[in-house]
């Protein structure tokens, strides 16, 4: 018998740990199973390429039956398989269905493709597009230029919007409420040493960027890059996305990056919009 069958086995079916639902799990319409096994699921993505039960129980706070039962219909369901030999799961192609599925859905995906595709043919540098989801700017798009800026990042990737052009350029358009709520709620954890993590310079900053149209960071987001992002807008003027293009302060510098590709992502960013004219995203 394995350790994390014996743990399944002598361990109460409910315990304490279990008890770390949020507070909407009140709500009768919450389902606390569902809720469980998403977080199972979630576990897999702080670094972890497969794992015991014991692990994904100390990653999710839960007790080691509940994590046993999520894990076994999440195999069941073909989203986890488990190795023979080390009894220990990994999340299989069948999780990127749910990723497959937003983007086959979303006019955005559709309506950027061809922008970021000509943007990136003719600066041959990376071109990205991200969606603001909380605090965090998340990479939906990535077509990368010939001098493979920071090769590791990838589809869903999560970065503070504070130290990322797109996240700044996103903050920027939304309403003066909300940005300050945002600014004073999310975590403004410095990414490097430039990083700015100061909510009021950071206000003035964004009323910078809205009336320039574009947010511009210089090694803030990551040593020896250099980015600039411009807002995606829906038919009524509201928040979508951010398209960057970012490359390497050896062959650009913030001044250059202003004059040439400032007004360059500001027009792919209009030219999606303009496609997303008939859409409400809201």
């Amino acid at each position: 018998m394995s350790t994390d069958t014996a743990q399944a086995d002598t361990q109460s079916a409910y315990t304490p740990a279990d008890q770390s639902e949020p507070a909407t799990a009140r709500n009768p319409l919450f389902v606390t199973a569902l809720y469980r096994g998403l977080n199972v699921l979630e576990a897999f993505s702080n670094g972890w390429e497969a794992m015991g039960l014991s692990d994904i129980a100390s990653a999710t706070g839960l007790a080691v039956p509940t994590v046993q039962r999520s894990v076994h219909t999440l195999t069941e369901m073909g989203y986890l398989a488990k190795d023979a030999q080390t009894r220990r799961y990994r999340l299989t192609p069948k999780a990127l269905d749910a990723t497959y599925r937003y983007l086959q859905s979303s006019p955005l995906y559709e309506a950027a493709i061809p922008v970021v595709v000509a943007l990136r043919d003719e600066w041959q540098e990376t071109v990205n597009v991200s969606i603001l989801d909380g605090s965090e700017a998340m990479l939906l798009i990535r077509m990368p230029g010939a001098r493979r800026i920071n090769p590791t990042s990838m589809i869903g990737r999560r970065m503070p919007a504070h130290a990322t052009s797109t996240g700044l350029a996103m903050l920027a358009m939304l309403p003066a409420d909300e940005q300050y709520r945002r600014l004073h709620d999310m975590p403004l954890k410095a990414m490097t040493a430039r990083t700015v993590t100061d909510p009021a310079a950071l206000e003035k900053r964004l009323h910078v960027i809205r009336q320039d149209g574009y947010a511009l960071v210089n090694e803030e987001a990551a040593d020896g890059e250099i980015s600039v992002a411009a807002p995606i807008l829906d038919h009524d003027g509201h928040l979508v996305a951010a398209i960057s293009m970012t490359t390497a302060v050896s062959y650009w510098s913030e001044e250059e990056a202003r004059k040439q590709i400032g007004p360059a992502i500001k027009h792919a960013a209009r030219a999606i919009t303009d496609t997303l004219r008939g859409w409400r995203s809201k």
